[in-house]
């Protein structure tokens, strides 16, 4: 009796996955090929991605390689990759200030400021060098110069905390009080390099020194233990 139930579910079962083939075969044959096709498609991408790059990466030291080199960086279009045409500006740029040609390394950080195809890893460094080389100018708008750093203190990038600090310099005559909120900022941070909270708790004692003591500061201990 059991053997004749298992034929009966057996049959029914078989009947059940021919009724859906039949009624689906249609949408079951087109996944499989789209499948087929997209995976072959993004195989066939990764080999070009991979070959681009590459080609580009052998361009870049070409142009390093150079005698007039960081200056044909300048020159050139870097029709590359944003990643790589990052990574080449801010090698220029690098370059530029090891000779203390500041005049190069400025138009090169620039160059990355408006380029907003590059990744904001990239990007953001870029931006703050900028404002660095600007903030060493007589009359440079500070108001502008914290703009500029506004998405970076607004982001999780790692490079916030070096951006806390430029901000903080440049809020240090106007707003001490929000200088030293920055810096508190930056003393929270875990895991930073033991040369940013230096260089925090530095500005964070200079800047307080200035506030007349009819003025605390408000949250302010916590650079200085740290």
């Amino acid at each position: 009796m059991s053997d004749l139930l298992a034929e009966v579910d057996d049959a029914m079962r078989q009947e059940r996955l021919a009724k859906f083939w039949h009624e689906n075969k249609f949408f079951i044959v087109a996944f499989v090929v789209l499948t087929i096709v997209a995976t072959g498609a993004m195989s066939a991408y990764r080999s070009w991605d991979m070959k681009t790059k590459t080609e580009q990466t052998a361009q870049l030291i070409t142009l390093q390689e150079a005698t007039n080199y960081p200056a044909n960086i300048i020159e050139d279009d870097l029709d590359f990759r944003p990643s790589i045409r990052g990574i080449a500006l801010l090698s220029a740029a690098g370059t530029a200030m090891q000779r203390n040609n500041q005049e190069d390394a400025a138009k090169l950080y620039a160059r990355i400021v408006a380029d907003t195809k590059i990744p904001e890893k990239f990007r953001y460094l870029g931006i703050i060098m900028d404002v660095r080389l600007k903030m060493e100018k007589e009359g440079a708008n500070k108001e502008e110069l914290l703009s500029a750093l506004a998405p970076i203190l607004n982001s999780k990038s790692a490079w916030k905390p070096h951006a806390q600090i430029d901000a903080a310099l440049l809020q240090a005559n106007t707003n001490p009080q929000k200088s030293l909120e920055l810096l508190n900022s930056v003393a929270d941070t875990p895991e930073l390099p033991a040369s940013l909270y230096e260089r925090a708790q530095k500005l964070h004692h200079v800047i307080s020194g200035q506030i007349p003591q009819s003025q605390p500061t408000k949250e302010t201990d916590n650079v200085e233990t740290n």
